[in-house]
C-alpha cells in the first residue's frame, strides 16, 4: 500500500515538473489546429519543423509501376536528415507524420527536394471510434 502512494506522488510530481517546463501541451487540438493552418504547400522541411518538430519521418519510394509506397516510419534526427536530404536519398518524397490527439492527425507531404506538395488528414481512431469512418 506504501509502494502504491509512493507510485501516485512521484507519477504527480512528473506530470508537475512536465507542465512547469513546457513537456506537456493543455490544448493539443489548438496547436493541431495552428499547426494545419499554418503549413503551406511550397514551404520547405526546414520552415514545417520551424513550426512543429516532427519525432518522425516516412520516406516515400516508387514502385515499378510509378505508383509510390510509403516506407516505414523512422526516427526524425535533424543532422541525419539534412545529410539524407545532400545525398538525394527521398527520391520519391517523403512525409512527416503529425499526431497530436486521436482526433487529430497531419501529413505533411514532400516532394524529392523538401518541398511541401500537400497536406493531409488521414483517418484516425478517433474517427474510427465516433463513427465518422463509416458515414455516422
Amino acid at each position: 500500500m506504501k509502494a502504491l502512494i509512493v507510485l501516485i506522488v512521484l507519477a504527480g510530481l512528473a506530470l508537475g515538473v512536465m507542465y512547469m517546463f513546457g513537456g506537456y501541451d493543455e490544448n493539443p487540438k489548438e496547436q493541431a489546429a495552428n499547426f494545419k493552418a499554418s503549413v503551406k504547400p511550397g514551404m520547405d522541411w526546414q520552415q514545417v519543423i520551424a513550426l512543429h518538430r516532427p519525432s518522425k519521418y516516412q520516406p516515400i519510394w516508387m514502385r515499378e509501376d510509378g505508383t509510390p509506397r510509403e516506407a516505414a516510419k523512422e526516427d526524425f534526427n535533424e543532422q541525419q536528415f539534412k545529410d539524407l536530404m545532400a545525398k538525394n536519398y527521398f527520391s520519391g518524397g517523403f512525409l512527416f507524420p503529425y499526431t497530436f490527439t486521436t482526433e487529430d492527425v497531419v501529413h505533411v507531404y514532400f516532394d524529392p527536394s523538401g518541398v511541401v506538395s500537400h497536406v493531409t488528414e488521414p483517418m484516425t481512431e478517433g474517427d474510427i471510434l465516433s463513427g465518422k469512418a463509416i458515414g455516422y
